[in-house]
């Protein structure tokens, strides 16, 4: 889901352009065209865009250093993030008309008018994803900071989707390599152009009450790197008894007044660092999307991972993007699984012979420092945490000596040491918090 923190803007784009921001040239199609660029002289003068076409939508880019901090936009348009904003041309017409200081635009400066050639789309419940990317779609400009934007909208037929009020998305990122900068984010709209949802909502979406909507993608990626993206719609499938889990997909967990275990038995020699599960699976609360706390692996055995869940009184989401199956169960927590506890200071913890994985639920602490060291300098310590406004996570991971930060805006959850191979020895591990 994405999957680190995240608000919509319907793009990011802007955050970035130059004065004089310019198109980038592009091979391969995509759905917004940049049209036509427009100087401003001054603020107050209305801005008569015409020869556009009836009943499209368009996006309309400002540059941001020429924004008035003091102007607010007056809602003549949907603002989706300052300095980027979309209009529709009514049914019969061929026009738009901005007032500058409806978009904040208070002097000078330049604007950009893309066009929006939706794809059509219908539900297919995850077999196939709406992309946007290096080779799959073209470059619609290259921002000030020198990165590739990509973006793509596509317009969803909801009365194909099984249960409209009841759809999730889960996004997938793909290539990169070491060293490359990828912002996404992705959006919905309404057919006219009205902001229903961002990326920030990474909940259970009610799409019942309309018959179509668009959908929003935008990539910043470093130039000559084969990166895309991929969003899947999903109707989300309840853990039951023994439930096979493949991805891409999401599944829930219903309220459960008790602490339990998520058991993934394997269905072959699978350890914890081939799958989803070693990073931090967005577990979330399927009515608003908020962060849903410790949710993260316990055991990883010859015959399962075992992940924790903290009892809950609302539905819980969590995604799963690697196609690896598993059979999936829930029982009680009843205490076979060794968990550690730790506040802030030092402790040292004993890791059994052949045992891979050593699992630390930490107190819910802000701004400190998590440093690891090993007795024999294996394996590596996980951290996960939280962030402070529900939504969102971070997670990382120390090697021997090394320090974690967690942020003030970052609330400690879990830590696990982790190793991977058989015929594992005995050995010891020490984490300070401070």
């Amino acid at each position: 889901m994405i999957k680190n923190c995240l608000i919509i803007s319907l793009a990011v784009i802007l955050l970035a352009l130059s004065c004089s921001p310019e198109p980038g040239k592009a091979e391969e199609r995509s759905t917004v065209a940049v049209v036509r660029k427009i100087q401003v002289e001054s603020g107050g003068d209305q801005i008569l865009i015409d020869n556009l076409r009836s009943g499209r939508m368009y996006t309309i880019y400002t540059n941001p250093s020429t924004l008035s901090s003091l102007a607010e936009s007056k809602n003549t348009t949907t603002e989706l993030k300052q300095g980027t904003y979309i209009m529709k041309v009514r049914d019969g017409e061929s026009s738009l008309t901005i007032n500058p200081e409806d978009i904040g635009l208070e002097y000078g400066g330049s604007l950009l008018i893309g066009e929006i050639d939706a794809a059509g789309t219908v539900f297919q419940d995850a077999e196939d994803g709406m992309r946007a990317g290096a080779g799959i779609t073209g470059i619609v400009y290259t921002n000030d900071s020198g990165l590739d934007v990509y973006e793509e909208f596509f317009l969803l037929d909801t009365s194909t989707i099984p249960s409209p009020e009841n759809v999730a998305f889960i996004l997938t990122v793909s290539g990169g390599g070491s060293g490359t900068i990828i912002n996404h984010r992705f959006g919905f709209l309404d057919e006219d152009g009205n902001r229903i949802s961002d990326s920030t909502v990474e909940s259970v979406i009610d799409l019942s009450g309309y018959d179509s909507v668009y959908i929003y993608l935008h990539l910043e990626a470093s130039p000559g790197r084969n990166v895309s993206i991929a969003l899947y719609p999903v109707i989300p499938e309840t853990i039951d008894e023994e439930t096979v889990i493949s991805g891409p997909s999401i599944y829930m967990l219903e309220p459960e007044s008790r602490d339990t275990y998520l058991i993934l038995s394997k269905t072959e020699d699978i350890e914890l660092g081939h799958t989803d599960f070693v990073n931090d699976a967005g577990g979330r609360y399927a009515a608003d999307g908020k962060r849903f706390p410790q949710f993260f692996p316990i055991a990883d055995t010859e015959d399962a991972i075992i992940m924790n869940v903290n009892a809950h009184d609302e539905a819980v989401l969590f995604d799963y993007e690697k196609n690896l199956p598993f059979t999936a169960s829930l029982v009680p927590a009843d205490g076979f699984v060794d968990i550690k506890e730790m506040g802030t200071g030092t402790q040292t913890f004993t890791v059994e012979e052949g045992r891979r994985l050593l699992p630390v639920k930490f107190s819910p602490l802000t701004d400190v420092r998590i440093t690891f060291s090993s007795a024999d300098g294996s394996g590596s310590f996980r951290v996960g945490a939280g962030h402070t406004d529900g939504h969102g996570f971070a997670t990382s991971s120390a090697r021997e000596g090394e320090t974690v930060t967690i942020e003030e805006n970052q609330i400690l959850e879990y830590g696990y040491f982790f190793r991977g191979g058989k015929n594992l020895p005995e050995t010891e591990f020490t984490i300070t918090v401070q």
